[in-house]
This record gives structure tokens, sequence and C-alpha cells, in this order.
């Protein structure tokens, strides 16, 4: 793999040297090739008939300042639901769209995959800050259109860094809120050197104590880049982009353990911030709840480094090209207290005691880690004329990762002498992984005539997966991704109707964690859309119709393994359909108003439920229609945005319906709707120094209304005939990810 990079990586430096005779300045094409570099490779190509919803600059800018990860932004768009376990949108987070959960949500950066080739997810956490060097997003609802990397089953997130400046920039950036949530760093930008060479850098650095008890964390990100204009027609740019982070833990969120029956009842006792992760919770000599904090704290631990090298390369008028070699290191571990927790979960058989008794429990701190190594090349061309649009991609990628698990603590001594004689640290679990995933794509656009635009997309996909170590599977998925459509524009007016597929391999849990399920299959999705917009002076509006249509999507079905974990597998039958509209109204040319909702109906079409029955065998419950967890049926915001010289403002409240904790409909089960009210103020002083461009003052304001609701969570029940719990009055337990009341953050920006 290393002898491939680097082969690449002098090809490209080959073009550079033998390029064509430069006609003209590099100064006057800049803009244009910066431009080519992060839309090539990316994103959805113009005409595509697909849902798609853009964040420019500016709001990144404006967000960047906030402290919180990236899916809060998003989620002022359709369909779009964030949440994260400390209550205040820093750390680790969660992005759903139209339901789907981060493993089914294609995220790329400039082109380059950033979901983890196993778990399939994006792990915000990591790209804390981020914000502060892209030039915007493009959110891609549904399957849309080919991308590198993971199948999307609910959405893309193409990321674009900004373009660099060819002036000198720099700025100063620090903000201080609620729950000491801080953030500090600031950004450079040499501007055009030689007129040849740009040089930039960007380092944010942000801390926070937490709303949830033990989820104080802190992280940063930084990115290093160099732009090398080598001729007119080639451009070479390098960015090393990297974040570290150590976060407290609460992925348990707030429990109920079967005493309470909501987030609210919790909060109203004085629960609402206890975290069983870091700490147990007693009433005290006075009859309030107070909290003992375990022998240590969950943390979580991980630093990761991209690095990215392309090269676009422009041929006459028409075509377009673009490579980009890449390779990410990432590493980290999380450790946590584990109290009376069964020696089964780590391997271990019950011991023999002195006494003649069975040691079958013991507190314990486990230390869980990986390793990554994910390197690969992205190659794409474009061709562009007045009627035709074509795109073509390949792109190869090779993963290998480790993990592993040890004990570092064993609270009982008769186990720790018997497993550790000589001391140290003892470890129950090894595994390595090695992931190649190659494709090929062609797509389209064609006008062909009274305003309609036909669009093509083909790609095949190839992945082999192999999982070692305690495991031994080997499994190859050749995938073949179909998509078609047609446009129609006139003025202010688009229409569109897609259909796309797409398929999907297992993640690793679907192969470790499946019980005595049989082995985990691929999943398929086939997408239909029906759109409309309308983009006037005054008025502007969207309107999407959508059928997603599952085979084989994975759920979890209540049944746990031995050691307790959740189980998922394979449901034959599923769907989701909905309508998303957006609406705006320019009233002024410095006010607007804007509000958008998203309506879905989540269904699994049959679904066998398996619940915990403490007397016996398990009991199982067939339902021929179920909602989907995790799956509001309304998702909708609205507010203003003002921007009157260098005044800025913007209201936004957001709504949330219903979301079940499992697949069976029970409203018990379930976390009800909120609602939550947001305001941004920003300033620009600019005095009159020549090295100062000015000064931006900032103020967060979240949930207003101070509104204390959870987010997500989860649930557990179980039924016994000897304990009085029946399918219909079962024993239950939950956790509530839960957001914090009234929150602010005030921040200020120096720029030069």
């Amino acid at each position: 793999m290393k002898k491939v990079l680097l082969f690449a990586a002098v090809s490209l430096m080959g073009l550079a040297a033998n390029g064509p005779a430069q006609a003209q300045e590099a100064d006057s094409l800049k803009t244009e090739q910066l431009e080519a570099a992060v839309i090539l490779s990316s994103g959805t190509p113009r005409n595509a008939p697909f849902a798609v919803s853009g964040i420019t600059r500016t709001e990144l800018e404006q967000f960047a300042s906030s402290v919180r990860e990236l899916p809060y932004l998003f989620s002022s768009t359709p369909g779009v639901v964030a949440s994260s376990d400390n209550g205040l949108g820093t750390g680790t987070t969660y992005l759903r769209i139209r339901g789907s959960g981060d493993s089914r949500i294609n995220v790329t950066l400039d082109g380059v995959p950033l979901n983890s080739p196993e778990d399939q997810c994006v792990f915000w956490a990591n790209m804390n800050s981020y914000a502060a060097f892209l030039g915007s997003v493009q959110i891609q609802r549904g399957v849309g259109a080919s991308s590198n990397g993971d199948g999307a089953f609910g959405g893309t997130v193409a990321l674009r860094s900004k373009m660099p400046s060819t002036t000198f920039e720099a700025r100063i950036d620090a903000s201080y809120g609620s729950y000491n949530s801080s953030r500090i760093g600031g950004s450079v930008s040499s501007g055009l050197l030689g007129g040849k060479w740009i040089v930039e850098g960007t380092f944010h650095h942000s801390a926070t104590d937490g709303y949830i008890h033990g989820t104080a964390g802190r992280g940063g990100s930084w990115m290093a880049g160099v732009t090398f204009f080598a001729t007119p027609w080639l451009m070479l740019r390098y960015r090393n982009i990297g974040n570290y982070e150590h976060t407290g833990q609460a992925w348990n969120g707030v429990e109920t353990l079967g005493e309470f029956a909501s987030y609210a009842d919790i909060y109203a006792v004085g629960l609402g911030r206890y975290n069983g992760l870091c700490e147990q919770r007693f009433r005290n000599e006075k009859g309030i709840w107070a909290f003992s904090p375990y022998p240590q704290i969950t943390t979580d631990n991980f630093v990761q480094d991209h690095n990215l090298l392309s090269a676009d390369f422009r041929l006459g008028a028409r075509w377009k090209l673009s490579a980009t070699l890449h390779y990410t290191w990432g590493s980290g571990y999380y450790s946590n207290f584990q109290n009376d927790a069964k020696l089964s979960k780590f391997g271990l058989e019950p011991l023999q005691l002195e006494d003649g008794s069975l040691l079958k429990r013991s507190d314990f701190i486990r230390k869980k880690g990986l390793t990554q190594n994910h390197g690969g090349l992205i190659v794409s061309a474009n061709r562009h004329s007045e009627k035709l649009d074509l795109f073509l991609g390949l792109s190869s990628s090779c993963f290998a990762g480790t993990h592993y698990g040890y004990l570092t603590y064993i609270g009982n001594a008769a186990l720790r002498q018997a497993i550790l004689p000589d001391g140290g640290d003892y470890r129950y679990y090894l595994s390595d992984a090695q992931k190649l995933d190659e494709s090929v794509y062609a797509k389209a656009s064609w006008k062909v005539g009274a305003g309609f635009s036909l669009y093509g997309d083909l790609q095949f996909r190839f992945v082999h997966y192999h999982l070692g170590g305690d495991y031994n599977i080997t499994r190859n998925y050749p995938f073949f991704n179909p998509k078609a459509g047609v446009e129609w524009q006139r003025g202010a007016h688009t229409a569109f109707a897609s259909f796309a597929m797409a398929n999907r391999e297992p993640e690793r849990n679907n192969f470790t964690d499946n019980g005595s399920y049989g082995p985990p299959r691929p999943e398929r999705l086939f997408d239909y859309e029906l759109g409309y917009n309308y983009d006037g002076r005054i008025f502007r509006g969207a309107l999407t119709l959508y059928y997603m249509d599952y085979k084989d999507q994975f759920v979890q079905t209540g049944a746990q393994s031995d050691i307790g974990e959740a189980l998922t597998t394979n449901i034959a039958r599923s769907f989701r359909t909905g309508a998303e509209l957006s609406l705006g109204v320019r009233a002024t040319s410095w006010l607007d108003f804007e509000a958008d909702g998203a309506f879905s109906l989540n269904r699994l079409k049959e679904f066998e439920e398996v619940v915990d029955n403490w007397d016996g065998d398990p009991v199982h419950v067939q339902y021929d229609d179920a909602p989907l967890a995790y799956s509001p049926a309304i998702v909708a915001g609205g507010g203003f945005r003002l921007h009157w010289g260098d005044a800025y403002a913007r209201w936004r409240t957001s709504y949330v319906s219903r979301q079940y904790l499992d697949n069976t409909g029970c409203k018990e089960r379930s976390i009800p709707g909120y609602s939550q009210s947001d305001l941004e103020l920003a300033w620009t002083l600019r005095p009159q120094v020549k090295a100062l461009k000015g000064v931006k003052f900032s103020l967060f304001l979240g949930n207003l209304l101070d509104s204390h609701h959870a987010t997500g969570g989860w649930v557990y029940s179980a039924v016994s005939a000897e304990s009085g719990y029946t399918l219909d009055h079962r024993y239950m337990e939950a956790g509530y990810t839960a957001s914090a009341g009234f929150t602010a953050l005030a921040a200020i920006s120096i720029l030069f």
C-alpha cells in the first residue's frame, strides 16, 4: 500500500513539472481552480434530481464560535435531528436524517470518506471546530448521487474546505459560556506568495464541564495546508487535518432503573444530571438524592490525523481532472468502571472460592481501544458543455485496524490472583480487521430541451472485509447501484423525479454481536423521490415526496446476548415515506423568514420482538406493522434571519415529535415530543486601524424557554410471571439523552 501511495504521489508531482505551458498568470484562474478542487469529487452535480440543502460559509463561520458539534448546524435543514450525550451539543453527538442514524449517513471531506470503515459511523466529537475551515456543506437526503465510501441509506453530507485566501488574512477567536464551555484558537492565511504559493493554518481548542455529571471534556482540531499553483492549468494542494479529544461519557443516559416513568419525572426529583457510568445515587439523611462517584470516570480518548494531497488539472475549456491521495491514522480508547459485572462478560468462567461458593460477579475497570490506518486514491473527471455534464470517477481504499480489551482493575482479590498471578493487566479480547473498498462510477446530466434534463448514474462497488483475531470472518460484497431521474426547470420553477438503489454491507457489530441469529446479510434500499422548488425574488419554497423501500434493514429486536448487549438482525421488509417542506420569505434585503417541516411514516412491515423472560426462555411477539425506533413523524422548525450592515441575528424554534425507543410502538417506551428556541446575535465593530479589519462580538442563547427534555435514549423491558410482570405491564428500565436548560455563550473574534 505504501508503494502505491508513493508511486501516485510521484506521478502527481510529474504532472506539475510537465503540464501545459503557462498561458496566463495564476491569479486569473485561482478562484476557478480552487472551486473545482473541492466540488469535482463530491456533492451533487448540476441538474441532479435529488433533495439537497446547502449551508454557506457565512453560516459555518457564525456557528464555529458556538462550541457545538456540526450536527446541530445541520439540524436547521429538513428532516435532520441532532442530540448529544452531555446535553450541551458538544462531545459525543449523534445525527439522524429521515430517521436514519450516523452509520447510514455518508460523510465526505473534499470527496474523501470520513466514516469509520468498520462501524460506518462518523464520530462528531472527532471533528470539533471543523466549521472554522469549511467553506460550504451540502446535505443530500435519501440515496442521492454516487459518492465515495459507505452506501448512503439516510443521506450524504459533503463537507468542502474553504478556498484559501489569495490575500493575507488572520483571526483570533475566543468564547466562554454556561458550564464552563470555552473555545480558543485562530487561523491565518499567507495570501499568494510569489504568485505561486498559499500557506494556511487553523487551530482551535474547546473545553466544557458538561451538563450531565461526568461529561467534562476537552478537544481540538487543526488544519495546516499548502496550495501550489504549478501552472494556470494545474494546482496542487496538501492538507493535514487532525483532532484530539478527551471526553467524559454518558452513553447510558440518565437512567430510570424502573423508578420513574419519564425524564420529566427524573428531573423533578433532582436526578436530571445523573450519570450511572460515573456515579451511584442514594438518598441522604434528608431524603434528597445525592451521588457517590465511582473509582474512575468513564472517558473516551482519541487522536486522529488526516492527510490529503490533491492535484487538479484543467484540460482545455471542457475537461477538469482531479486526483486525491489520502491517509488517515487514528488511535484511542475508552476506560470505564464496571460495577458488579458478570465474569462471562469478559470471557471468564465462574471461580470456585475457598468457602465452596462460586464467584460470578466482580467490580472491574475495563479499557477498550483501537488503532486505525486508512488510505487510498480517488480520481475523478468532469466534462462540461452547454448540454451535457459528464462525471467519471474511481476510488480505492485500504483499511487495517486492531481492537483490544484489557481489564486494568479487578475488584475481587481471589479472582485477580487467579488470572493475574504476576500482576499487570488482563487482555480479554483482541481482534484485527482489514477492509478493501473499491468503486467506479459514471454519472451524467443531459439537457434535452424544453427545460428538461435527464440524469443517469451507474456505480459498481466492491467490498472485501476480514475480521480476524478472536473471530475468523471473511466476506466479499459486489454491489451495483443505479440511479436515474429527470429534472424540469423554467425560470424560478424546478421539478424533478428520481429513482435510486443503494446497497450496504453489514457493520462490524452485526458480525460480532449477532447472538444466535444467522450470518448478517447486506441491506438494500430502493428510493423514489418527487420534488418541486420555487425560488422567486420574494418567496421561495421546496417540496419533496419520497418513498424509501428497504430490504433486510438491520434493527434491534429486543434480544440480548449472554452478556446483555442489544442484538440486531435483518428484517425482511420496511419503509420510510414522507414529505419535506421548506418555505422562505425575503421580507427586505436584510430580513428573511424561514420555516421547514418533515412529515413521515416509518414502519416495519413484519417484526418479531424478543422479550426477556426472567422465568425461562424469551417470549416472542409478532407485529404485522410497527413503527421504526428513533424516527419521529414530525421534525419542524422556523424563525427569522436578520443581516443589517454589521449586525446579525437569527431566531429558530425547532420541534421534534414523539420518538419510540424500541420497534413496538408502545407509548410507555418512548420519549415525548419536544421543542427548543435558540437565538444568535452578532455585531462587527470596524475600528479605523489599518491592520485590523474588525472585531466581531457574538452571543448564543440556547433553549431560551428553559425546557428540560430528552432528545434520545434506550429502553429495556422484561416479563416475569413470578414477579407480576406481563406483556401488557412489563418491568422497564430506560435511559434518556437529556438536554440542558437555558444556556448562554459569548464569543469574540479579532479579524486581521
